[in-house]
């Protein structure tokens, strides 16, 4: 298949059919399958805390991390929290992390910034049904002092003056932190860049070649 340049500097794009040996490496036991993907063959799963693969990244101040997530079992109680996509200096004292929480009457998306140990959450009215599949897209920039979270394609939650510590070298995807909720969160197609990626409908339909994922059929 001819490709075409893509719009932005992908810095990564993860392409390993059925396995992780793309990624920096995996922590905790997610697993590979073909029971959920959200196209092709193959997705990841990821049933636990602390279950994610990473990738270490040249140290960059403006970053961008998106991913497909789709979960089985959604917050249900102020205490349930699913946090699974993170983007960060070094490690979760200096990051920008997609959250589901539940509000008081449904699980919404939140965006979690944490600076120098410090958090500020940013909660959304957008509700999380399960069993469905969203693009989720993270940026934390560290030029700009701006963190911001997309759920497909909508720009659902902002910071403009997060003064940000370090650029940013690390990525989680999976399961980066749950509490006692047992629940499956299955992901496919993660990219890192320096602009913004969007859906990946959009970039075959833009330019007739599709981005690879963590674990995408070529």
């Amino acid at each position: 298949m001819t490709t075409t340049a893509s719009p932005y500097n992908v810095r990564f794009k993860g392409l390993k059919k059925g396995g992780f040996s793309a990624w920096t490496g995996i922590y905790g036991s997610p697993v590979v399958e073909t029971n959920n993907p959200y196209e092709g063959t193959y997705n990841a799963k990821a049933s636990a805390q602390n279950n994610f693969a990473y990738k270490t990244i040249t140290p960059n101040a403006i970053t961008y991390a998106r991913a497909y997530f789709k979960i089985s079992t959604l917050p249900s109680e102020p205490a349930d929290v699913v946090a699974v996509l993170k983007l960060m200096y070094n490690g979760w004292e200096n990051s920008v992390t997609a959250v589901i929480v539940w509000d008081g009457s449904k699980p919404v998306w939140l965006l979690n910034v944490s600076i120098d140990s410090n958090d500020y959450n940013t909660v959304t009215n957008i509700e999380v049904l399960p069993d469905t599949w969203y693009c989720v897209e993270i940026l934390r920039d560290v030029t700009n002092q701006t963190s911001k979270l997309w759920v497909n394609r909508n720009l659902i939650a902002q910071r403009l003056s997060d003064a940000h510590s370090g650029d940013n070298n690390l990525v989680y995807v999976g399961i980066e932190w749950i509490t006692s909720l047992a629940t499956n969160v299955y992901f496919d197609y993660a990219t890192i860049a320096d602009a913004h990626i969007g859906p990946e409908y959009e970039h075959f339909r833009l330019e007739g070649v599709k981005l690879e994922g963590v674990i995408l059929d070529p």
